[in-house]
């Protein structure tokens, strides 16, 4: 599949690529490329306060693809979402700012499985301000700060992340979750709508405890009022649907390429 658009697959907070073993590995034996990285916002000695690091590690491997002539598609999960929407800018046809020569590759689209979709120049934070989105929370109290400056869940993770898993399962998950910065939720350094560069495909999650379904209908109206093009599905799933339905995710993914490579092609 040598046409085939390199995946960068984003995950979210306090976790790692781990998180997309088993979509990746599915993806790759259907011959696609895969690249995970760790991002800038988890599994580090010590709490930082700004997302511009992550977003800026993140943009290097796309370059990386980019200017080695090959297309990409990010797929981010969760605050992934936050920095995968940010790092594509100028690597678009829309936006090619970043684009070296006239054989580089191009972002064709975004993949969202659920993720968070910032307006340029916002921190997660702000979404809290926007009509209806408190509300939508399945807990009003789902983190604190620690005294170190963690994010600290105020809430049993296994129902938060992985409801719609077997407890043993989920158990096994919760051991390997890692920390995460509070501050990066105040944090709009380097953040770019990239959503409204390409076109978007957000897969909604009707199980999910920590993006709760309005939550997502929330963001993806966002987009859609600030006019980017954005096509949605349905999966009976949690928070982690690339864990708990995988070929649901993959079948999701692959339909969202098929479609952005026809746009991209016209």
């Amino acid at each position: 599949m040598s046409s085939a658009p390199t995946l960068i697959l984003i995950h979210g907070s306090w976790h790692t690529p781990a998180y997309w073993d088993k979509a990746r590995t599915i993806l790759e034996m259907k011959g696609y490329k895969c690249i995970a990285p760790q991002l800038l916002f988890t599994d580090i000695d010590l709490p930082i306060t700004s997302i511009a690091p992550a977003i800026e590690s993140l943009r290097r491997v796309i370059a990386s693809e980019i200017d080695a002539g090959n297309d990409v598609v990010v797929v981010n999960h969760s605050f992934g979402g936050m920095v995968g929407c940010s790092a594509i800018k100028g690597f678009t046809r829309k936006n090619q700012s970043n684009l070296k020569h006239n054989k580089s590759g191009h972002v064709l689209g975004l993949i969202q499985t659920p993720a968070f979709a910032p307006r340029s120049n916002t921190a997660l934070i702000d979404l809290y301000a926007v009509p209806g989105y408190v509300e939508s929370l399945s807990s009003q109290d789902q983190v604190r700060p620690s005294k170190e400056g963690w994010s600290e869940l105020l809430r049993e993770p296994g129902g938060y992340f992985y409801n719609d898993l077997p407890p043993e399962e989920a158990q096994e998950l919760i051991s390997r979750l890692v920390k995460f910065s509070f501050g990066l939720g105040m944090s709009s350094d380097g953040v770019y709508a990239g959503w409204l560069d390409v076109p978007v495909w957000y897969l909604f999650c009707t199980l999910d405890q920590a993006m709760t379904l309005k939550g997502q209908e929330i963001i993806v109206q966002i987009c859609r009022d600030d006019g980017a093009d954005v096509t949605t599905r349905v999966v009976e799933a949690g928070h982690s649907p690339a864990i708990s339905k995988t070929e649901d995710v993959v079948q999701f993914v692959e339909d969202a390429i098929a479609s952005f490579r026809t746009k991209g092609s016209r």
